[in-house]
């Protein structure tokens, strides 16, 4: 293509296209058969016989043409490939002598970049190993979840028996393997304690269904799965016998688990956890072994395998190659139509559903993987806004360093350097600076995560062995290569852009000429300035995270201080189960009853009883209750459902408002009429403003169960969320049995700051009565308010809130401050002058904290409006709070005035030192 006369030819690629390769392929051949065409014709040939001859002594002419256009092609990528590498690894060579020149400003770039990148890379990290990290699982994706669906009611599913579970084994046309497994909490006994841990009760195909072979010993049998076998053998995961040393002697010794000697036959590969993501079963048994592990924590009926009634099982199956899920729920229904004209009582109206195996949760119902997904959001949305500021920040200190660099891109582009060749090399810059802080930002994201996780550890409920692996993995490190990539543009590429615009060559005269524009107060001294915009965006986003790291601090403090509806102080809570050392029923009680009758004769205590479950626990039981004869679709009342022992309330330090308290008899050994104890939240909805002593409620369990309430009691909270109370209902210990029961102790009130010495007497007292009676639990109840899981949940946030607004306060006051600094450098003559035509120091101040003092107030108002507007959507998740709270939106408006003044105030005061003569002389 010919080139305009006249017209400059400003652009044009550094490499050849692939039809100008193509045109220098043909044209050279071209030439060769011209040239052997005219020798030919001089030797006496006709000029068309001499171009067959020609053409016939070349051969494939054609193929050879297409072989050096592909050659030619492969030859200028390589070319192409390593022109830009070695062009790259120049200019990444020239920026590290240029940032190393800074020390100081490459320093401080460098953290702020740590800081912006570590806090995403952390958040998205956390993310990973949520929800996208593959777990260890042989073509996860053949694996299905099967759950039995009630045809009357959608929403309403349930597990499966063993007897059908084999049904459907033997039947079921879509599937490779099909595994049952429950999971329970059994006591094991280690170095003379019984600790809880979580158990796998699995069928015998459960891990080859997985398709992970064992790290040592061997699996479960057919024989050790079947139902009554009592097969006495475990599996246990590799991070159980990491925590027992890794002794190889594990295989083939005994563990005592719910009082029976179990062996060991299996450990299982480092890293699997079967199928959640962050929690794994300690232990796996077989379900020949049902019966010893089940009756576990709350069990007091026996449970037995081959039950068809017992629907307890789950199951999961590995598809067969080329079944689609929607075909293999089709045969599956047909299925479930089959199996309820055979078994009538337990498959009426029972259907069969697949869904994809949740990671992150185990249950009998399909579930949904985006509970996680608005929480992902939020976090990531408020990392990215404190690396926006890390870059609003950066940007700012590139705009002044380019001011300081006029000079050197003038004497660049006078020596024939583009436009486009500075750009690259500004950016070159910057990604060097990224990557040296995503470098560090990648160390700070996993010490930070892994102290975050390793601090749940000790609260998970029953025995719940935390999984966790965030050390960074391709995804993570890809996450922050992009998050580089992105910080670069973000915070170099207007700056450079504006630093190689203009006229260049202007610079050449400012590195002779001082700056006098400052003199004129001119753009100086105007507000809507590039850095000036800058700083009021870091100010007002700043002010965002500051506002909602208040906010949940506020939430987190509201909830430190919350109570169930009674004193906390001198109350003592010990956590009981004589179920996992093998005690039946009826030595269970007695085992209860003397414990209870020790506490109470202890100096210093003035009751004790016992409750199933705790207000604040971990735990929750509901019942539905209705009035005696109300039809099936009257209303329902969900009450927490508590089975405690007789001065339970006085231990507590609750009034029977109503009625009487449970008697000892009701408390102990039961028998006699059902009678149960129900508070005023309860009353009011049953029977309104009627007296309710002397009335009956119905239970809808399995079987309705009729009680004759004989007492009203105060409403407490059961949980931490619970705003109100919400309605209880307590029946006695002697009519429902409960292995695992809690003690409280309420000391008398001269003795409640002896908490810490009264725990090392109940522990000699319990273990005077059994010394292999498992303590589960042992604290004050104060201590059980702080270690619960949801006030972790609560302190996490507003600690990571508060992490994130303060990262944004730093960073906005390093902007501040550098901005700050470098316009009072850049104006040491204009103060000079002003100085020596007698204007005083505090004049000077004044007025140079009057410019700050604007941005400051432009950024409080624009902050003001979008935290606003952040804290609706925060509403939901802070803890009883409201999300306009005044004092936290003034305090964090406050503190960043406050410390905006002050990054501005130093730099003006340190310019007002200088001396009149010595300013002059400056440039």
């Amino acid at each position: 293509m010919r080139r305009l006369e006249g017209m400059p030819r400003h652009f044009r690629f550094p490499w050849r296209t692939v039809r100008q390769i193509h045109h220098e392929v043909d044209e050279e051949l071209d030439l060769h058969v011209d040239l052997r065409t005219e020798d030919l014709v001089r030797s006496g040939l006709g000029r068309g016989a001499a171009r067959s001859q020609a053409l016939c002594e070349f051969g494939d002419l054609e193929g050879t043409r297409r072989r050096l256009k592909i050659e030619g092609r492969r030859g200028e990528t390589r070319r192409r490939t390593w022109t830009m590498f070695e062009e790259f690894w120049r200019d990444m060579r020239y920026a590290w002598r240029s940032l190393s020149r800074s020390p100081g400003f490459t320093a401080i770039a460098v953290l702020v970049l740590a800081l912006g990148i570590g806090v995403n890379t952390a958040m998205f990290g956390m993310i990973n190993m949520l929800i996208m990290r593959p777990m260890m699982i042989e073509r996860p994706q053949e694996l299905v979840g099967v759950y039995s669906q009630d045809t009357e009611e959608p929403d309403a599913y349930r597990g499966f028996s063993y007897p059908e579970y084999l049904d459907l084994r033997a039947r079921n046309p879509v599937f490779t393997e099909l595994v049952a497994y429950d999971v329970n909490i059994v006591g094991v006994v280690q170095d003379d304690m019984t600790l809880r841990a979580m158990a796998g009760i699995v069928s015998a195909n459960y891990f080859e269904a997985f398709g992970v072979p064992l790290g040592r010993g061997r699996t479960f049998t057919a024989e050790e799965e079947r139902a009554g076998s009592g097969a006495a053998v475990a599996v246990v995961s590799h991070d159980f016998w990491a925590r027992r040393g890794k002794d190889p002697g594990i295989l083939g010794s005994a563990l005592r688990i719910n009082g029976r000697l179990v062996d060991v036959v299996g450990i299982a590969a480092d890293g699997f956890t079967g199928s959640t993501a962050v929690f794994s079963p300690d232990i796996w048994l077989p379900l020949g072994f049902y019966e010893q592990a089940a009756g576990g924590p709350g069990s007091g009926q026996p449970m037995y395998l081959d039950d068809r009634q017992n629907s307890t099982l789950m199951l999961f199956g590995r598809l067969r190659p080329g079944r689609s899920m929607a075909e293999a729920q089709s045969e599956m229904q047909a299925l479930a139509a089959s199996l309820e004209a055979e078994y009538p009582a337990t498959n009426t109206d029972q259907t069969y559903v697949l869904a994809p195996l949740p990671r992150l949760s185990i249950s009998t119902a399909p579930q949904r993987e985006n509970m996680l997904t608005a929480p992902a959001i939020l976090f990531m949305s408020m990392s990215g806004v404190v690396l926006f500021i890390a870059c609003l920040n950066l940007a700012n200190m590139f705009l002044a360093r380019g001011a300081g660099r006029r000079t050197e891109m003038a004497i660049r582009a006078s020596l024939g350097c583009g436009r486009a060749r500075l750009l690259r090399q500004l950016l070159t810059e910057g990604l060097l600076l990224a990557l040296m802080g995503g470098a560090a930002g990648l160390v700070l994201a996993y010490w930070s995560s892994k102290l975050l996780f390793s601090s749940i550890g000790g609260l998970l409920p029953m025995g719940l062995n935390l999984v966790f692996d965030v050390s960074p993995d391709l995804r993570v490190i890809l996450a922050t290569v992009a998050l580089c990539a992105l910080a670069t543009l973000f915070f170099g590429l207007g700056p450079a852009w504006r630093l190689t615009g203009g006229d260049l060559f202007g610079g050449l005269k400012e590195s002779t000429a001082g700056n006098a524009s400052s003199l004129s107060g001119g753009r100086g001294r105007k507000l809507l300035t590039a850095r000036n915009l800058l700083i009021v965006g870091q100010i007002a986003l700043s002010l965002v995270l500051l506002v909602a790291g208040g906010l949940f601090a506020r939430g987190a403090f509201n909830a430190a201080r919350a109570t169930p509806g009674f004193r906390l102080d001198g109350s003592l809570l010990v956590e009981l189960d004589p179920s996992m050392t093998g005690h039946e029923m009826v030595r269970a009680r007695e085992i209860f009853g003397e414990v209870v009758k020790r506490m109470r004769s202890l100096p210093g205590v003035d009751n004790a009883s016992l409750a199933s479950i705790v207000p604040f626990g971990a735990i929750t039981s509901t019942r539905d209750v209705t009035l005696p004869g109300a039809s099936d679709d009257g209303e329902e009342s969900t009450a927490y459902f508590y089975v405690i022992g007789d001065d339970y309330f006085e231990s507590l330090r609750l009034p029977i408002l109503r009625g009487r308290d449970f008697t000892t008899a009701e408390a102990t050994v039961g028998g006699g009429a059902t009678v149960a104890i129900i508070d005023e939240p309860l009353a009011r909805e049953l029977f309104g403003s009627t007296n309710a002593v002397g009335r009956h409620v119905q239970i809808i369990d399995n079987e309705p169960l009729r009680l004759e309430v004989v007492g009203v009691v105060p409403g407490t909270r059961h949980q931490f969320w619970d705003q109100e109370p919400k309605p209880h209902l307590y029946v006695p210990f002697g009519q429902r049995y409960v292995a695992n029961m809690h003690l409280h102790v309420r000391l008398s009130d001269g003795m409640a700051r002896e908490e810490a010495a009264f725990l090392d007497t109940i522990r000699k007292e319990i273990r005077a009565i059994d010394p292999a009676l498992p303590v589960l639990g042992l604290k004050t109840m104060r201590d059980h308010r702080d270690e619960s899981l949801f006030l972790w949940l609560v302190r996490a946030g507003a600690k990571m809130f508060s992490v994130l607004g303060a990262l944004a306060l730093f960073l906005a006051l390093v902007g501040v401050y550098g901005v700050k600094a470098f316009v009072m450098a850049r104006r040491t003559r204009e103060i000079g002058l002003r100085m020596a035509l007698g204007a005083t120091r505090g004049v000077v101040l004044r007025q140079m904290l009057r410019e700050g003092l604007r941005l400051t107030v432009a950024g409080l108002g624009l902050g003001l409006v979008l935290a606003a507007a952040t804290a609706r959507l925060l509403s939901s998740m802070l803890y009883e709070v409201d999300a306009g709270d005044p004092v936290v939106f003034l305090g964090a408006a406050l503190v960043l005035a406050a410390a905006a003044t002050l990054a501005s105030y130093l730099p003006a005061w340190r310019a007002t030192r200088v001396s009149p003569l010595s300013a002059l002389r400056y440039e």
